[in-house]
């Protein structure tokens, strides 16, 4: 099978199992918010930022290291699997205890948030360990493996949400589901890597450890910045506003988390692809880089567009009117979505070049600037300021992002500009029906303005003949 069709295969995998977990996501977020009420769910938002924040430390970016150096080189599976549990078995204790510190003695967290916390510390632990046969499913470009995982995930979080609600339970046995869900993935992502690609073989390496480290560094400090200006604004609403506005803003910001796993399938399918292609081929390797630049921000504009239209009746949809004060919320954090879409290809060309460490230089600015402006404007805006400083820093990953990539010479061309003009007009069409369409039910106007935005841009010619090869490649290969 050529790289090409290879992508398209793996791609169409993702996006299917993803579109999946998307609908269960949808449907999660909607059970957990109602049912849980805002301080409920706040509670459920802190917990998730304190732990995703410092649960980085348990991967340290040893898992983007792996995919990287196993695409380029299938031998190393065993060396690589086994040194990282060994590693993360030091690792995973020493961040459960930098997310319980902060728990217990910043002061606002009262037992049952307490409780929460420690649950889903161990949840994090748990997945740190799903992580390491992730990785190896994605450097050998098994995405089949990784799409049921990811469904798999998906089905029991939103089957444990309905059992939890059906039992009457309270916010610690919703944290439950997020342990049991990060169980089940590990059992399952174990016993695929063991039936599959285990060679029986023992590779354990003390000496390596130095090198996987220093190697996997710049990986993990931006992962470790990413994840701050990404969960920084839950923590500092807490403290500095309360458990209600953690609950309004998170509402809003779940939605923009299920979005995030579109750029997150493209990404996972790309990655050892681009790698390789680093090596190999630069034709391709630029071919690549500039074509899920245009299909990520096809994507992710009119997804904003619809989206600032219709805040309202996506907001009442899936949470119901007591989360009213989360609309607003939505139609300025569904930009930052947006601009994920499409900085996304430059973070991965830098990641897949050898230029990590440019990327761990723009998210620590970012995480900077987006902590700086959360105490400048939650105080006087409360979780309205957290989310412009969600774009904010969004808008500075984009722009230099692109900047680091012009200077190794991948600046957006004469066609990609053509390109985004015609695609500004597409969306400006939609936008404007979309707005004639507004008193129709919500899912009516999602599916025919998604039909008319592939009509209009089929018809002023947004995609060349590559694409549409590319296009018929994933449903030959898929089929």
């Amino acid at each position: 099978m050529s790289s090409v069709h290879r992508i398209a295969k793996n791609t169409t995998l993702l996006v299917l199992s993803n579109i999946t977990n998307l609908v269960l996501g949808f449907f999660y977020a909607a059970y957990a918010a109602r049912y849980l009420g805002a301080g409920g769910y706040g509670t459920i938002a802190y917990a998730l930022a304190l732990t995703n924040i410092f649960s980085v430390l348990t991967d340290l970016g040893l898992g983007q290291l792996a995919v990287r150096e196993i695409s380029r080189n299938r031998s190393l599976i065993d060396t690589y699997v086994f040194n990282m549990v060994a590693i993360k078995l030091i690792l995973v204790p020493i961040s459960i205890a930098f997310i319980i510190i902060p728990a217990n003695f910043l002061g606002k967290g009262d037992s049952t948030t307490n409780s929460v916390v420690y649950i889903l510390a161990l949840s994090a632990g748990v997945s740190a360990f799903a992580g390491i046969f992730a990785a190896v499913f994605q450097a050998l470009e098994k995405m089949e493996y990784s799409s049921l995982s990811s469904v798999l995930s998906g089905a029991m979080m939103l089957s444990g949400a309905i059992i939890a609600i059906h039992l009457g339970l309270s916010v610690t046995g919703f944290a439950y589901v997020y342990l049991f869900t990060s169980t089940i993935t590990l059992v399952f992502n174990l016993t695929i890597y063991i039936v599959k690609f285990f060679k029986f073989r023992t590779a354990l390496d003390f000496r390596s450890w130095g090198f996987m480290l220093r190697a996997s560094m710049p990986f993990g400090l931006a992962g470790l910045f990413v994840a701050i200006f990404s969960w920084a604004s839950s923590l500092m609403l807490l403290y500095l506003i309360g458990k209600e506005a953690v609950g309004w803003y998170n509402a809003a910001y779940r939605l923009i988390l299920i979005l995030a796993i579109i750029p997150n399938v493209v990404s996972i399918s790309l990655f050892p692809v681009m790698c390789r292609f680093f090596a190999t081929s630069k034709n391709m390797f630029k071919f690549t880089q500039q074509r899920s630049f245009r299909y990520m921000t096809f994507l992710g504009l009119p997804i904003g567009v619809g989206t600032t239209i219709i805040a309202d009746k996506i907001i009442y949809t899936v949470f119901g009117s007591a989360y009213s004060n989360s609309v607003i919320a939505l139609q300025i954090l569904v930009w930052s979505s947006v601009l994920v879409f499409t900085s996304s290809s430059f973070s991965r060309l830098l990641s897949t070049s050898n230029m990590q460490m440019s990327v761990t230089k723009i998210m620590a600015i970012c995480a900077v600037e987006n902590i700086l402006l959360n105490l400048l404007l939650i105080p006087k805006f409360s979780y309205i300021g957290a989310c412009l400083a969600a774009v904010a820093a969004e808008i500075t990953s984009l722009a230099l992002s692109m900047l680091a990539a012009s200077k190794m010479g991948y600046s957006l061309s004469r066609s990609d500009l053509i390109f985004l003009i015609k695609l500004f007009i597409a969306n400006a069409i939609m936008g404007v029906f979309v707005v004639y369409m507004r008193g129709l039910n919500m899912f009516l106007i999602i599916a025919s303005s998604a039909i008319l935005y592939c009509i209009i841009s089929y018809l002023i010619k947004v995609f060349d003949e590559n694409d549409i090869e590319i296009l018929k490649s994933a449903f030959r290969k898929s089929a």
